[in-house]
């Protein structure tokens, strides 16, 4: 998604953008996103469902004292390092692995 948005829409980066750094990415918008973004990318236009399968493929909010909602971080989701990409597991819970 960020990368066909770097590549053929980069007005969207007004939306959702890697850091200048390219380690992690931020949501500017999130009702836009939602209008915009999602439903283009994924099955469901939820800003919520989209940070919990954020938090259950490892990413980690980096929080920062100018915005309520930080940019999202994944040390093996990288700007043109998507060879990594594919490294990146699901958490898998207690109870999924039947160790209830």
């Amino acid at each position: 998604m960020l990368q066909y948005i770097d590549l053929y829409e980069p007005e969207l980066g007004e939306i959702i953008s890697w850091q200048p750094h390219g380690r992690a990415f931020h949501v500017h918008n999130i009702k836009a996103f939602e209008t915009s973004i999602l439903p283009t990318f994924f099955k469901h236009n939820s800003y919520a469902s989209f940070r919990r399968q954020l938090n259950l493929w490892g990413f980690k909010r980096l929080f920062q004292k100018s915005h309520d909602d930080g940019p999202y971080y994944h040390e093996l989701f990288l700007r043109s390092k998507v060879f990594l990409h594919h490294r990146i597991r699901r958490n898998v819970g207690k109870n999924k692995k039947g160790n209830a």
